[in-house]
């Protein structure tokens, strides 16, 4: 069984190199992360042919996630549980899924955390520090409940798969092309102790754990210019899972070779395990 999570930028926009990624590839969950479309506009038919059963948590023009399956996709939930945290959360960042394969139950999510960087208004400002902004104070209760809900599925001994743009360089010596972005958004202690946390709390990152020595990039910016061309990259993407379904795991794969040198192509780039 094959999982894969890919922020396409613009699902419409990606339509061409989505399916050409799906034939080639052929996973069975697809987590995709900003859709960029109301569910009005969301191309459904176009994937719907390779045979999955499509669930979406859309916003216009920004945000949105999705779930794509070959099994049967049951008990929904379109929204991060708010957990006593924040007040509200009217934006699409987080749908969550169960499906049952072979006799097991299986929970997938696909989440697009905020990137938490100066507003226009905090730029006008001069604002210099990117962790003194009410942007950045967002994600950081974001993070503070994706480690809440990570520790009710291990509690509960899911076999979970949580995947998305986790919106965070992990480990800035190996994760970023270069230490000196340290301190800029992405690239924060604040930022990196949180993915931190989830690890403490039992989740695994898969591709590290695969990967261990690996210098490999989730997402090649389209400014600067040719980023991608210099290989100038950051791992903003991750597949977290529960100790039990890591176990299944063997091997996970960045494809940035495969998708980012393509005509039109997403800053980011597909990440796929097998189980």
């Amino acid at each position: 069984m094959k999982i894969a999570t890919w922020n396409v930028n613009s699902v419409r926009m990606r339509i061409p190199r989505i399916i050409e990624w799906i034939k080639e590839e052929n996973p069975d969950i697809l987590l995709l992360q900003e859709l960029k479309c109301t569910g009005e506009e969301f191309p459904f038919l176009e994937f719907e042919q390779f045979g999955y059963n499509i669930q979406i948590s859309a916003e216009k023009g920004k945000n949105g996630v999705a779930i794509f399956s070959k099994y049967k996709l049951y008990d929904v939930v379109k929204k991060l549980p708010l957990y006593d945290l924040v007040k509200e959360d009217n934006e699409a960042r987080y749908i969550e899924a169960k499906f049952d394969n072979k006799g097991k139950v299986f929970t997938v999510a696909s989440i697009y955390v905020p990137n938490g960087g100066p507003t226009a208004n905090d730029l006008r400002n001069n604002v210099k520090d990117c962790t003194a902004t009410d942007t950045f104070n967002k994600k950081m209760l974001f993070y503070d409940r994706l480690k809440t809900r990570f520790s009710e599925s291990i509690k509960a001994n899911e076999l979970a798969i949580f995947g998305g743009d986790y919106n965070v360089c992990p480990v800035l010596e190996i994760d970023v092309y270069s230490v000196e972005k340290d301190g800029d958004i992405t690239n924060t202690w604040q930022e990196r102790a949180k993915f931190k946390e989830f690890l403490n709390s039992g989740v695994k990152d898969v591709w590290r754990d695969l990967n261990p020595q690996s210098r490999e990039y989730s997402w090649y910016g389209y400014r600067p210019h040719f980023m991608w061309e210099r290989r100038i990259g950051f791992r903003l993407d991750a597949l977290l899972t529960t100790s039990e379904t890591a176990k299944m795991i063997k091997e996970c794969k960045i494809y940035a070779e495969e998708t980012r040198g393509k005509e039109q192509p997403s800053d980011h780039v597909p990440m796929m395990c097998e189980i």
